[in-house]
């Protein structure tokens, strides 16, 4: 859980920094949800390399999430020990990709 609360807010964080927020209508939608949703279709006006970092930590964020069920909710289940060194993994690129996407965009508020 650890992991996936780690990356969530670091992708929280970048998506709210962005220029140009999603149009993407996320009503009804689990914050969680809502949250991959805005990132995997980032709004059109975004600057090329930021859609992409969007689009990778939404997808990315999408494969950590039914872990992070498993581990909060399905107590009867087990995660094994593979599942969260790659979910550990799939953390530490989510948080590296989301720095990279701040520094991008405090580097462009300079110019």
């Amino acid at each position: 859980q650890a992991a996936y609360y780690s990356a969530h807010h670091a992708a929280a964080q970048f998506e709210e920094q962005l220029p140009h927020h999603s149009q993407t209508n996320t009503d009804g939608t689990g914050s969680h949800d809502a949250l991959i949703q805005r990132l995997e279709r980032p709004h059109p006006s975004l600057e090329y390399s930021l859609g992409i970092i969007c689009k990778d930590v939404g997808a990315q964020m999408r494969m950590l999430k039914p872990l992070r069920e498993i581990a909060a909710y399905r107590l009867q289940e087990t995660v094994r020990v593979d599942q969260a060194e790659e979910a550990i993994a799939s953390a530490k690129d989510v948080i590296a990709e989301c720095t990279k996407g701040l520094r991008k965009l405090r580097a462009g508020s300079r110019s």
